[in-house]
């Protein structure tokens, strides 16, 4: 090979390194926007909590209506334990938590009633 020869293969190769760098770098910064972001959700959620937690506290919301909510939007039985409510472990599949249905309809109706039984216990949820 010639001189010239082998400078070319030295700067390709130092070309292909830099861009392996140049990959690496980005991917860190994505990784690093990704946790920032998912550390700025949780904290509008701890947020939110509070706020409503508040509202109870000073009486303007009551604790059944807090139980209400947490047994219209908590599916997942580990969570649902958590706060007390009743399991709705009965092997049908949940209707979407995001509905636009302004009348809760068929499985809706179970999960409503379930939710205002859950809404009537007295143990405490905070």
């Amino acid at each position: 090979m010639s001189s010239i020869d082998q400078r070319i293969e030295a700067i390709e190769t130092r070309i292909r390194q830099l861009r392996l760098q140049k990959q690496q770098v980005e991917a860190r910064k994505r990784a690093e926007q990704s946790k920032r972001q998912k550390s700025e959700e949780l904290r509008r959620k701890i947020l939110i909590g509070a706020a409503i937690l508040d509202k109870v506290e000073r009486g303007e919301w009551t604790e059944a209506k807090l139980r209400e909510l947490m047994a219209q939007v908590i599916v997942k039985a580990d969570e649902r334990a958590l706060f007390g409510l009743l399991d709705l472990g009965d092997g049908l599949p949940l209707p979407s938590a995001k509905s636009n249905d302004a009348k809760p309809q068929g499985r809706s109706k179970v999960l409503a009633a379930r939710a205002a039984t859950a809404a009537n216990k007295s143990e405490p949820l905070i």
